[in-house]
């Protein structure tokens, strides 16, 4: 047990040590908790350290490796900045050497002044007296902090000193370990999702490529038939284009476009919804249906243009394939609405949606046209997820069907 005034002079380390172990829980990256942690102990809480490093454990090859440092530079020499500089990234080995015994335990170990020479660990040589906090937790050894004091001689740390480094090892095993799960849980919901998707993909390809074998066979066995040669080969050629569009969905769907962010661009919503319109024109006027874009107040985001104009065009498409030709008017609406919320709707006057699929719709290749890839309402869905609408579909089955976007606020 502490004594009383020990007790107290802790206390008031525990508000800012509170706050310290609330950001770090709070951030993702593990590096900029590397460095929040390594500020505090070297400038905020004063121990007597110069300067501090979190050194990463490596399990498969058994050697540690610098992750993120912090140092002040003012109080370092020169030639001692231009060592660590040159240092400061290299793998430190310690397998079977004297650091090992030092770092793979539980406690703390302090005012460490010298170690035998071995170059895989020559940037600790320069250290005058030395910190090592192993960071583990339930048996798992993730690393340790290493602080390192700027003067030479050698101090012993108080009771108080050394419960506040536990609370911070303490925090950074506990905050590695939650990072460690969250990895794994991902990492595993990652491999479950490209098992289904590649299942799922193999199963909507076959569907194509066997018929044009089966065609290709019998058109192969009719060549004295110029007119059943035809006709197979119209089915060869209507199954290979639909077998480069689902390729062209599934590119869609799946990249995740890494110049997405460099080829941002502002933009008014009306402009991406007049150049889908532009591209289905033909479709349009074959299908005999009126478009009408109604522009309450427009809608300005910041995205890539390209991917808002394919989002629109698969839902403004999704309505012409719905259409209802028993009608003799067939329309799309779509209108940005004026309202608290920007808002957009795309409404159809098409054979509708049964209330058991309306949920199915946005399911990857889940499509109830013939030749309908499945992706379509994926992709759009995906698109204004990511732009921040909310994305909802209502129908009434032989009426109507209308998709509401509503930007979340």
């Amino acid at each position: 047990m502490y004594k009383h005034s020990e007790t107290s002079s802790i206390d008031s380390f525990l508000e800012p040590l509170e706050t310290i172990a609330s950001t770090i829980h709070k951030e993702k990256n593990i590096e900029k908790a590397v460095f929040f942690i390594l500020l505090n102990l070297i400038e905020k809480i004063k121990l007597g350290y110069s300067e501090g490093y979190f050194f990463k454990y490596d399990k498969t090859n058994k050697f540690i490796k610098h992750l993120n440092s912090y140092f002040d530079l003012k109080k370092i020499d020169n030639y001692r900045v231009d060592f660590i500089s040159t240092y400061l990234d290299n793998e430190i080995f310690f397998y079977g050497t004297p650091l090992e015994s030092i770092i793979s335990g539980t406690n703390i170990k302090t005012n460490i002044k010298k170690l035998d020479h071995y170059d895989n660990y020559k940037l600790f040589s320069i250290f005058n007296n030395f910190t090592v906090i192993p960071i583990s937790y339930e048996n798992t050894y993730y690393g340790c902090l290493i602080l390192n004091r700027l003067s030479q001689k050698e101090k012993a740390l108080t009771d108080k000193e050394l419960h506040i480094l536990k609370l911070f090892q303490y925090n950074f095993s506990l905050y590695l370990h939650t990072r460690e799960l969250e990895e794994l849980e991902t990492e595993d919901l990652r491999l479950k999702l490209i098992g289904a998707f590649s299942n799922s993909i193999v199963h909507e390809l076959r569907t194509p490529i066997s018929s044009i074998i089966g065609f290709a066979s019998l058109a192969k066995k009719k060549l004295d038939s110029p007119e059943k040669t035809t006709l197979y080969l119209d089915y060869i050629i209507k199954e290979s284009n639909k077998l480069i569009k689902l390729c062209e969905d599934i590119s869609d769907y799946s990249s995740e476009d890494e110049n997405i962010k460099i080829n941002l661009t502002t933009f008014n919503i009306s402009e991406t919804i007049r150049k889908a319109i532009a591209k289905l024109n033909t479709q349009l006027e074959k299908s005999n249906i009126k478009t009408y874009l109604v522009i309450e107040k427009d809608v300005e985001v910041t995205y890539h243009k390209e991917k808002v104009i394919t989002a629109f065009y698969h839902l403004i498409k999704n309505s012409i394939e719905n259409s209802d030709y028993n009608k003799k008017e067939r329309f799309i609406q779509i209108t940005i609405s004026d309202d608290d919320k920007s808002t957009i709707t795309i409404k159809d006057n098409g054979i509708g949606i049964k209330k058991h699929q309306i949920n199915e719709v946005t399911v990857p290749f889940y499509s109830s046209k013939l030749y309908g890839t499945g992706l379509g309402l994926t992709i759009a869905k995906e698109v204004f997820t990511k732009l921040n609408f909310n994305f909802s579909i209502t129908s009434e089955y032989g009426q109507w069907t209308k998709i509401t976007l509503k930007k979340e606020i």
